[in-house]
Order: C-alpha cells, then structure tokens, then sequence
C-alpha cells in the first residue's frame, strides 16, 4: 500500500531504518514522492509499551553510551474498535524533500513545504487537472550533514543578493539528464544550464556569491521538521542528485551477540590478572621471553586460584590482558576481539543465540588441510548480528570509528536528535544467521611477512597506504599486508561459496578479525548471512563448511587468484599506481576481487590477490600460499 486515503507514505520494513533508509536518507515510494526519514525524537511519541522494543545487546548499549537500544516501531492497525491494542498506528515521521517542484505539463517551478500530506499535488500555473508536481532532480549537500535546495534564484541570476522575483521554468532540451536541462527566469528572460554541476558544481557555485568568499552551506537540515534550525556551517556545499549514492552514508555498528554467561570464566580471570601481584609476575615471566604455555603453567603453580581454569581458558585471558591497554583507548575493536575468543574456540558451544561446532583444528586433526595454512574452521549454524544506527554523513565515507569513538558517536546523535541531551536510546535491529569462521596460522603469515618484508609488493602496499594518508584519507591503523591478505582471502572465498551456498553475494557478509601488531593473535574471518527469520537460515552455508568441501573452494581460490580477465592491466596497475577507491588496491578489480560493498567491511578496499596467488614466479617474492607449500 502506497497511500492511506489520499496521504503520500512509504512502505519499509524495520532493518531498512537503520540501513540504507535510516534519519537524514531520502526515500522514493512507488508514485514518485522524495521524502526523507525524520529525527528519532518523535519516532515512539504515541507509544503505549517502549519496553516492547527495547533489545538486549550490553556490548554495543556500554560503547555507545545509551540506556537503551530500540527496534523501529512497527505499524498496527486495531480492527476491534472495542479493545485497544498495545503500540498501535505508530508511524515513522516523513517529511517532504526537496522543496522544489516543477510541473509536468508548463515547467514552471514552485517551492512547498514539507509537510504537504496530500499524494498528488497539482500545478496552480497551468490549472492542467493532469499535469503533476514533479520534485527537482539536484540538492546541496555538505560533509557535516546538511543538505538543502539547489539556489535555483541565485543560479540563474548569478548572484545571492538578485532582486528579480519573477517564476522559474525547467526547460529540458531531450532527456533526463542535468547536461540536456536548463533553468530560466520568465520575467528577466535570464537562463543557464546545469550542465556540469555535479563534477565541478562546488567551484561553479561559488561565482554566485556576492562575497569574495566562496559559497557557503546553509546548514539545514530538513529532516527536523518544523522543529529545524538552521546551523552556522563553514563547508562548501556540492551539487548532488538526490538519489545518488552520495547524498547519504549510514554510521552502522554491528556485532555478533555472545552469551554473557559463558565469557563471565575469562572475565574473572582477566581480573585476577590485573590484581598488582600477579601483573607482576606476568611482567617478569614476559620480559624473561617465556612463551605463554609456561606463563600458564607458572601462574598456576604460583597462585592456587587459577587452578580450577583449563589452560586453554587462561590463554585467552592472557591475550585479552595484553591488550588491556589498546582496549581503554579502543573499545570498537574489543567488540571482535570478544567475538574472536567465542567463534575460535576448539570446544563445542551450544547456547540458545549463538552455536560453534568446531570442524578442524591444525593441532589435532589428522585431515590434510596444512597446506592451506589453516588453523582452524568452526561452524556457526546459529548467530545474531545487531545493526545500530548512531550517525550518518553525506559526501564522503564515514570516519573509522575505531580510533575516535566517542565523538564521533556525539556527532553522530547530534544529527540524529533535534534534542540529544534530552534522548538516551539508539535504534537497533536483530537479524539471525549462520556462517563459516575461518582462522590462519599465526605463525605462517609472520614468518612469510618477515621473509618477504623488503619485496617490491610489499613495499607497493605500503606506499599505497602512505599516498592515502598524505592525500588525507583516513587509514585504520590495523591495515597492513596481515590485513590485506586476510580481507582478500574473505572476498574471494564468497566469490567460491555463492556458487554452491544458494545465496547471493549480496546476502553474504565478511566480519575480519585481525590484530593490530600489539600482541594480538587474531587472524581470521567469518564469512556469514544474517537475512533470516527468528529461526534462522536455511544452513547452506554451513553446509559448505565440512573439511572436503573447504579444501575444494580453497584450491579454486588459489587458482582464480593467478588471473583476472583484466590481466595484464590489473596486476600492472595495482603494482604501479594502485587501483580502486583511493588508489588503496593492488590487484583487485571488478572482475576479481570486488564483492557487493554492503557485504565488504571496508568498501572494496584494501585488497591484493598477488597475496593468495600469483601467475608469474619470481625469486624475490612468493605469494602466502606458495609459500607455504614450499615450507
């Protein structure tokens, strides 16, 4: 249903309010309406139960520092006019956007408000009973978030500060796109093109102001309602279309959830650790170069309370102790390392939300999966994944909220509340999956990146990433050849599972967890879709997982990671300049590497096959698994 009466509205399901139509995003229902997702302020206004949508994830609620996090409200309709219904006809705010329309029939703009309810509303200059008001194609946006009406005025008159009052037409040469229109004044008989505007539109706007500055941004933001204020803002805003995909980055924090229960063992543990008599006894045994089975056995031996704790317990306590110190400054990255010590467990874990039945392990297992440098595989036939939306940009890709977190995340609230102080929730949505989780030899990847630390690809991928932080893009600072061979490995080993998996690519998603060079021994990936119902999925993925079947697809990513149609020009041109957003690719390209981006972490980033394979051997450089077949 598109309409309730004669009221303009747009149909979504509940995830889609997070990502990709969440606060701030312009939505296009079935009749053509633009209308943008309104603040969070007024979203559960007429609640009668919020109890009923709040949602239990502690991890994510504790780092971003809410009370609660809440589902989108759902819509009701009561049929019993005798018994009320808990929570019905809860609507999302809407409001219209752009404001800018122009007719059918006569193209003669007119600006409305945004709170026309009415589904059709019809041109007053030509009085045509069939004619429609149609929304402008372009807006301005800006890097803090606003976004606002393209000048039209200014434009055509070629200044800020015109006196011309007379009515505008968007005249259209053929076609539909911005090089065949042109905007005109009636009365002053001026026009002017829009040719161009969304490839040099911030320079082009600028020859409008009346200023010998540049062309400033409004700071508006519509999607307040008539509660809006405009803000002071000093960025230069850039010519948009409005649906493209651009004008609207959702901020999105997800994690897997984990039984609180079964982790409260290591958390006693970590505690005892911190206790002054024991963190120097680790202290000592560490600057002595004891490996971590003997600080084990030491501390046991020392101090009777961690007698009844299995070693393999300890172990992964005393990797979330060393990183005590990375995790105060950096909780974002604590999320995976807690995920990382459940789904790389070599136990069987059978609770309610989340299943690991351990497949193969490197130590134990008389199987031959060695010569793929595997450690481990789990599978997961059971998880929940919770999105939360605490942000938005327009413009540019989101910060990395790793290294920042806590403003970013008060920036984030600031667009989207009217009143933040006033507001302690964020909206969340729970889906349930199942995936693959895959674990590499620590040992092998460190050996192989100090063998070949001075080869020319290594090197390449570094100045890669030196060229991006001196462009001024933001680089996490996990991102190095461990990171890159691991995120590659997880793009091509989707490539191989949608083939037999039953999903598409875009039902897949990566989550890689990899340690930043401080101690950490994370070095893996779950591969996972998180698209079902409250059962769960159909368990194809994890069909795939069995040790065969994972030796099968590992010796055709191997294979397809020699050649890419595009070869040579790939292989070349991500050895010479790089290739890709950012120029942050070796070789890696659409038709090698590349994956849905709402299924990549990173946005197609980051990514190298001459790290899996390559065709042409070299004396000075082995890719990680001809090397380790040559071990």
């Amino acid at each position: 249903m598109s309409y309730k009466g004669k009221e303009a509205i747009i149909p979504l399901r509940r995830s889609e309010l997070i990502t990709p139509n969440g606060v701030g995003a312009l939505n296009t229902n079935i009749d053509g309406i633009n209308m943008m997702t309104g603040a969070l302020d007024i979203w559960f206004k007429q609640v009668d139960d919020i109890l009923e949508f709040v949602i239990e994830e502690e991890r994510l609620r504790h780092l971003l520092n809410v009370q609660e996090l809440r589902l989108p409200p759902d819509y009701r309709e009561n049929y019993d006019k005798y018994n009320k219904n808990y929570n019905e006809k809860l609507t999302i705010p809407f409001v219209r956007f752009p404001n800018y329309y122009y007719c059918s029939n006569c193209r003669v703009m007119v600006r409305k408000n945004g709170f026309e309810k009415d589904s059709k509303i019809t041109c007053t200059s030509c009085n045509n009973k069939f004619a429609k008001l149609i929304q402008v194609p372009l807006v301005v946006a800006c890097e803090n978030g606003h976004i606002d009406d393209f000048p039209w005025k200014e434009w055509v008159h070629e200044k800020t500060d015109y006196t011309c009052e007379g009515d505008l037409v968007l005249k259209s040469t053929g076609g539909a796109t911005l090089s065949t229109m042109k905007v005109a004044c009636l009365k002053c008989g001026k026009e002017k093109s829009l040719r161009g505007l969304t490839t040099n539109g911030a320079e082009r706007l600028n020859q409008i102001s009346s200023q010998e500055s540049s062309y400033t941004c409004s700071g508006r933001k519509p999607w307040f309602g008539d509660a809006e204020e405009k803000e002071e803002c000093n960025c230069q805003p850039q010519p948009i279309l409005k649906n493209s995909n651009n004008a609207y980055y959702p901020q999105v924090l997800n994690a897997i959830y984990l039984p609180i229960l079964a982790y409260q063992d290591i958390e006693k543990i970590v505690v005892l650790f911190n206790s002054k008599p024991i963190k120097e006894s680790i202290e000592s045994f560490t600057n002595y170069k004891m490996s971590d089975d003997i600080i084990i056995k030491e501390l046991k031996r020392q101090h009777s309370q961690f007698k009844k704790y299995s070693d393999r317990l300890m172990l992964k306590a005393l990797a979330i102790y060393r990183e005590s110190k990375v995790l105060k400054k950096n909780k974002v990255y604590n999320l995976k390392l807690e995920e990382y010590i459940y789904l790389s467990r070599s136990e069987r874990l059978d609770e309610k939300d989340l299943k690991v039945v351990p497949e193969y392990n490197y130590l134990n297992d008389d199987e031959d999966l060695k010569e793929y440098g595997l450690a481990k595989i789990n599978l997961i036939p059971k998880l929940i994944e919770t999105r939360v939306l605490y942000g938005f940009n327009r413009l540019v890709e989101p910060s990395s909220i790793i290294h920042n977190p806590d403003k970013i995340i008060e920036e984030g609230k600031r667009k989207l509340f009217i009143h933040p102080e006033k507001h302690n929730w964020l909206p969340a949505y729970q889906v349930y999956g199942e995936g693959i989780f895959i674990e590499l030899r620590e040992d092998l990847i460190l050996e192989w990146i100090e063998k070949y630390k001075d080869s020319k690809r290594f090197q390449k991928a570094a100045e890669r990433i030196k060229n991006a932080k001196a462009n001024g893009i933001e680089v996490p600072g996990e991102i190095d050849i461990k990171f890159i061979l691991i995120h590659t490995l997880a793009h091509l080993f989707i490539q191989e599972v949608v083939i037999s998996s039953g999903y598409s690519s875009s039902s897949l998603k990566e989550r890689i967890y990899c340690g930043e060079n401080n101690g950490s021994q994370m070095s893996g990936f779950l591969i996972y879709t998180a698209a079902g119902d409250s059962e769960g999925t159909m368990g194809g993925l994890v069909r795939l997982g069995g040790k065969g079947k994972i030796k099968n697809i590992f010796e055709k990513i191997i294979h397809s990671a020699m050649w890419c149609s595009s070869d040579p020009v790939c292989n070349e041109t991500g050895m010479s300049k790089g290739q890709g957003r950012d120029y942050l690719n070796g070789a890696a390209c659409h038709n090698c590497s590349y994956i849905s981006e709402i299924s990549c972490e990173e946005f197609n980033k980051y990514l190298d096959r001459g790290l899996i394979s390559i065709y042409e051997k070299s004396e000075d450089y082995q890719s990680f698994f001809d090397y380790i077949n040559t071990k």
